[in-house]
């Protein structure tokens, strides 16, 4: 048998390049990813072409409406569209754009389709870290939206579809398997269309490979392509879901390429070629196809068809992915863009909150010397207002003591005037009682001593009016005086002199004096204490 390395063709050099693809292509998976429609915006178009030029227009119309989230939406669904017209570069520039417009309306929803997407066009050019983050991002939004409806429960759905191919791809057995029972549960309970069950026994196919349970994933495989192809006899598959063949038969072949039974698995490579990619998903994956298929053909000794292979591999890489190629350097460098974007964007949000937070320091520091000078003020205007206040009140009270005084005064010298009369009128009844006690002049006299009772009450009526509460005032320093102690306390606080007082009380000047010393003992005053300053002080 002819090998490789004892056959001198043209075709070596790039069979061996074949042979260092294949080593990092082997688990490129199965990619099923929303479509242009799911928005609502259009609905299906036969020519990618159409659908592009439809969105541009519900575009512009956004636009003029200013309406951000249909923008959003008709940039991811733009995104979706260029990938089904093979248009890479203007599908990452629109998921860019949709992304940071997203992230700028603060919408979880929208946050959630332009991670999604973004994910979508990384997890294509096989950049796993890239989709795996984004495919996370939006999973993360979806699960905080208010979830209401089989359509919100579908976009969950897909979310944990998305996770599922994920780690299919980087071949996380145990997420895996979280991920698809995920999805079980949700289309079992919200009434999924069946033909999702399709798509998660091809993840399940892959478990099996995981675990070198290749008879197994055969076994399924096999399972499956008979389910599809039942399907579709009854006209129960779309576009979409027929493209799925171009993975079921490849990932066929290969399992029968594993136990050598190369007939079968060259008729199942070459059933994945004639099966149409009608959404533009699975452009590279035709690229492997034809990598595999080529690597086959080799092992069969088919050189021809498998350097033709090659080349077909080949163009479709060369038009996608050479840097070269100045119709792929744009999005080639898409990403880099978004995350230097990225990085200006957190820059320049430093560089504002640090701006703010000097703004912030400086209107602290005005506040608080303002607030501290404002507070001073107050602080001096409710001192000045109670110094005022109290000097007011000082000068009333000094008038109103200068006016008591005063009728203090009057009532003294009124009293000492009514004192005199009295000690005239005493005389004349005394007079009067000694010369005759006939009828008119007991009645006389009669008279007289009524007007002389009545002359205490009427001193005393007029002090209480001038000072108001003095009794209250003294009885509060001394419960014990009676009420003839208060008669002689009111007296000496008018200076009335012992003589005046003896004749105002109708007692003797002894009595006074007695009445006075009684005074000090009840008040407990010390000798040095002077009676009359005391009562004054009250």
């Amino acid at each position: 048998m002819k090998t490789l390395s004892n056959v001198k063709t043209p075709y070596t050099s790039l069979y061996i390049t074949l042979l260092l693809i294949i080593t990092n292509l082997t688990w490129l998976n199965a990619q099923q990813f929303k479509s242009y429609t799911a928005e609502g915006l259009i609905s299906y178009q036969s020519n990618p072409k159409n659908a592009i030029d439809l969105l541009k227009k519900k575009n512009k119309e956004a636009l003029i409406k200013k309406d951000t989230s249909l923008i959003i939406k008709t940039l991811i669904s733009l995104s979706a569209a260029d990938r089904a017209g093979l248009a890479y570069r203007d599908s990452f520039v629109n998921s860019g754009e949709a992304l940071f417009m997203a992230q700028e309306f603060k919408n979880p929803l929208l946050i959630a389709k332009a991670h999604e997407e973004f994910g979508t066009l990384h997890f294509l050019f096989k950049q796993d870290d890239e989709a795996g983050e984004h495919f996370k991002q939006a999973h993360a939004y979806y699960s905080k939206v208010n979830l209401k409806g089989a359509a919100s429960y579908a976009q969950l759905y897909r979310s944990h579809y998305n996770l599922a191919m994920y780690y299919q791809r980087i071949k996380n057995v145990s997420e895996l398997k979280k991920q698809v029972a995920f999805c079980e549960s949700l289309a079992e309970k919200f009434k999924i269309d069946p033909i999702y069950k399709v798509y998660l026994d091809e993840k399940v196919v892959s478990e099996h490979e995981f675990d070198s349970q290749f008879k197994e994933a055969l076994d399924l495989l096999l399972n499956i392509c008979n389910r599809m192809e039942n399907l579709k006899a009854n006209g129960n598959l779309s576009a979409t879901d027929n493209s799925f063949f171009m993975i079921l038969y490849c990932r066929t072949a290969i399992n029968y390429e594993r136990q050598n039974n190369y007939s079968a698995a060259k008729s199942y490579f070459e059933k994945a070629l004639q099966i149409k990619d009608s959404n533009g998903e699975n452009t590279f994956y035709r690229s492997f196809i034809f990598l595999r298929y080529a690597d086959l053909l080799s092992k069969i000794n088919d050189y021809k068809n498998a350097y033709l292979n090659l080349q077909e591999s080949k163009l479709i890489n060369d038009t996608y992915l050479n840097p070269r190629n100045e119709d792929t350097q744009g999005f080639l460098t898409i990403k880099n863009r978004y995350k230097d974007q990225l990085q200006n964007k957190n820059n320049q949000l430093r560089d504002q909150s640090l701006k703010i937070e000097k703004q912030n320091q400086a209107l602290f520091r005005f506040r608080f010397f303002f607030f501290g000078i404002v507070l001073i003020a107050i602080i001096l205007g409710l001192i000045f207002r109670s110094k005022m206040k109290t000097i007011k009140h000082e000068k009333e009270e000094e008038i109103t003591k200068k006016q008591i005084e005063l009728k203090n005064k009057e009532l003294t010298a009124n009293m000492l005037k009514l004192i005199e009369k009295e000690e005239i009128i005493q005389t004349l009844k005394s007079h009067l009682e000694n010369a005759n006690t006939d009828h008119n002049t007991k009645k006389v006299i009669q008279q007289l001593e009524k007007k002389s009772v009545s002359l205490w009450d009427s001193f005393n009526n007029q002090f209480m009016e001038l000072n108001e509460h003095f009794y209250d005032r003294l009885q509060e320093k001394s419960p014990d005086l009676s009420a003839a102690d208060l008669k002689v306390c009111a007296l000496i606080k008018l200076n009335f002199s012992g003589k005046e007082m003896a004749h105002l009380l109708g007692i003797s000047l002894g009595s006074v004096h007695v009445a006075r010393h009684r005074l000090r003992k009840k008040m407990n005053l010390e000798r040095d204490i002077n009676l009359t300053n005391f009562i004054n002080s009250i």
